[in-house]
């Protein structure tokens, strides 16, 4: 029997690899891919507020300082939270508002919590589910200012440690979940 030769050839592992056409295809795709990407803005809306007032807004302390927390949704209605540190210190829930005008027990409810603690200028917002937003406008212009009586709060001054009036309840509003969809 004969054998037969078998010609080894010699293999080369070496080879050139064009990234060119990949290039191409990133410098394409980057763009689409930013250009078609949703952000998500976070804006502040500022607003002229009597100066005493924005001291004692900025000068407030989160562990000593007490919070008040607004959930609304749509079909389960607006559960308003007032805390300080870990106790909750009241707690009501109401029907969300048959009408988009009629905020009257939201407010009476605001009123009654910024009498309970006067130096609390903010409000923390959680609307869940589908709020429309012009129902989110309405609860923050009714938490703004107390507009079912002349009735005024008085809060300490921090800068001058005087007493001072303000018919301002909560002009500092807070979306606590803005990255939730």
């Amino acid at each position: 029997m004969r054998r037969r030769k078998t010609s080894v050839e010699a293999l080369s592992h070496e080879f050139e690899l064009d990234l060119a056409p990949l290039l191409a295809v990133m410098v394409k795709l980057i763009p689409v891919l930013i250009v078609s990407s949703a952000f998500i803005p976070i804006v502040i809306i500022q607003s002229e507020l009597p100066a005493p007032i924005a001291a004692a807004i900025t000068e407030t302390k989160a562990e000593e300082a007490p919070q008040l927390e607004l959930t609304v949704h749509p079909t389960d209605g607006m559960i308003l939270k007032l805390s300080k540190g870990t106790q909750e210190v009241d707690k009501v829930q109401f029907a969300f508002p048959a009408h988009e005008n009629d905020f009257s027990i939201l407010k009476e409810n605001l009123v009654r919590m910024k009498k309970q603690f006067p130096e609390l200028f903010r409000l923390e917002l959680i609307p869940q589910g589908d709020v429309p937003y012009n129902i989110i406008v309405k609860i923050i212009d009714a938490a703004r200012k107390n507009s079912l009586s002349k009735e005024k709060f008085q809060f300490k001054n921090t800068k001058t440690g005087a007493l001072e009036e303000t018919d301002y309840m909560f002009p500092d509003v807070v979306f606590a979940n803005i990255l939730e969809g």
